[in-house]
C-alpha cells in the first residue's frame, strides 16, 4: 500500500516546500517563512494555516509546527491572536528604527535622531564621570525617585523655564516615555478616559492602548485645542484626565495661546481632572523675551513632564 497525502491540493494560505527544508524542521520552516515574506510570497497580515492542517500537509509532527510558529513570533515575523490563529506581522518588512531608514522619497517630520549627533562630544564627559569617586553612587538603587543632588539640579532648571517646583514632588525617570508610563500606571485604571489633542503624540496613544485607557480626541483652531469641545466632552461623559503638549505640540507644532490655556485650566479645575503636561520643548522658554506661562502653573492637580538636553544632564549630574 502507498500512503496518500490528501492535503496536497488543499487550499492553504502558505505551502512550504518540504523537499527544501533543512533539519531541524521547525528551524527550517521559520527560515522558509522569512524567505517567503522577504520575497513577497507571504504578505503582511496573512493568516497562516492552522498548525494541525500544516502538520498534515507536510507530514510532520504537530509540535514541529508549534515550535516553528513560536520561533517566528520570537523573531517578529508573526503574531498570534488567541482563538483566531497566527498572522504575518503588519510591520514585518518595515524597519521600525526610523533613525536608520534612508529613503530619499520620505521627508521625516518627527523628532527623530535628535541627540545622536552629540554622541562623540559626550564621550570624553562620560569617561571623566566614570573616573570620579562618586561614580559608584550612580549605580545603586538607594533613591528610587532620584538622588537628592540630582533633584536639586532638576528643580533649579525647572525654575529657569518658569516652573515653581520643589524636590519633594520631583521624580527623575529614564526618559519622558518612562515618565508617561509611570503616570498612566499610577493614576489611571483600564477604562478611564483621557482627553487629548486630535493629533497627539503617537507613543502616548500606544501606552494608553496597553493600559486600556480610552482617548477622547478634540480638534484645534488657531488658539490650540478647542476649550468649548473639551467642556462639552466633560459635560457628556466621565473624563478622568487630559494630556496636552501646550508648547509645540507633537506632531503639529501648535502652541496653545495664553487665553486658551486659562480657559482649559478653568475646565480642569471645575471637573477635577488630572492634567498631564508633556513639555518636551521646555527649553524654548530659555530663549523667549517673555516666557510662556506653563499650564501646570495654573492649578495644583497636575503631572508635569519635561526632558532636558542629554549633554547638560550628564555634565550637571555627573
Amino acid at each position: 500500500m502507498m500512503s496518500i497525502n490528501l492535503f496536497s491540493n488543499y487550499p492553504l494560505s502558505w505551502k512550504p516546500v518540504k523537499a527544501t527544508l533543512t533539519r531541524p524542521y521547525y528551524q527550517g520552516l521559520a527560515r522558509q517563512m522569512r524567505a517567503d515574506i522577504n520575497n513577497g510570497l507571504l504578505l503582511p497580515g496573512t493568516k497562516l494555516p492552522p498548525q494541525r492542517e500544516l502538520a498534515d500537509y507536510l507530514d510532520v509532527g504537530f509540535t514541529t509546527i508549534t515550535r516553528a510558529y513560536k520561533l517566528s513570533q520570537a523573531e517578529g515575523l508573526t503574531y498570534g491572536v488567541v482563538g483566531k490563529g497566527t498572522y504575518v506581522s503588519p510591520n514585518v518588512k518595515t524597519d521600525l528604527t526610523i533613525t536608520h531608514q534612508d529613503n530619499k522619497n520620505i521627508q521625516e517630520l518627527g523628532f527623530v535622531s535628535s541627540f545622536e549627533s552629540e554622541n562623540g562630544a559626550l564621550q570624553s564627559t562620560i569617561i571623566n564621570i566614570a573616573k570620579q569617586k562618586k561614580f559608584a553612587e550612580l549605580l545603586n538603587y538607594e533613591h528610587p525617585t532620584g538622588m537628592p543632588r540630582h533633584k536639586k539640579i532638576a528643580t533649579r532648571y525647572l525654575r529657569e523655564i518658569g516652573m515653581n517646583v520643589n524636590q519633594q514632588n520631583t521624580l527623575i525617570a529614564s526618559g519622558g516615555q518612562n515618565a508617561l508610563t509611570i503616570t498612566l500606571l499610577g493614576l489611571f485604571n483600564p477604562g478611564d478616559k483621557i482627553i487629548v489633542d486630535q493629533f497627539t503624540y503617537v507613543n502616548f496613544i500606544e501606552l494608553c492602548r496597553l493600559r486600556g485607557v480610552k482617548l477622547i480626541p478634540i480638534p484645534s483652531d488657531n488658539d490650540g485645542i478647542r476649550s468649548d469641545l473639551i467642556l462639552k466632552a466633560c459635560q457628556n461623559d466621565v473624563i478622568k484626565g487630559i494630556y496636552l503638549m501646550p508648547d509645540c505640540n507633537n506632531p503639529t507644532t501648535e502652541i496653545i495661546t495664553l487665553s486658551r490655556r486659562k480657559e482649559i485650566a478653568t475646565i480642569i479645575k471645575h471637573y477635577d481632572l488630572t492634567f498631564i503636561e508633556d513639555d518636551y520643548a521646555n527649553f524654548l522658554n530659555l530663549f523667549r523675551e517673555v516666557p510662556v506661562i506653563k499650564l501646570s502653573e495654573l492649578f495644583r492637580k497636575t503631572v508635569y513632564i519635561y526632558a532636558a538636553c542629554r549633554s547638560r544632564w550628564l555634565l550637571d549630574f555627573g
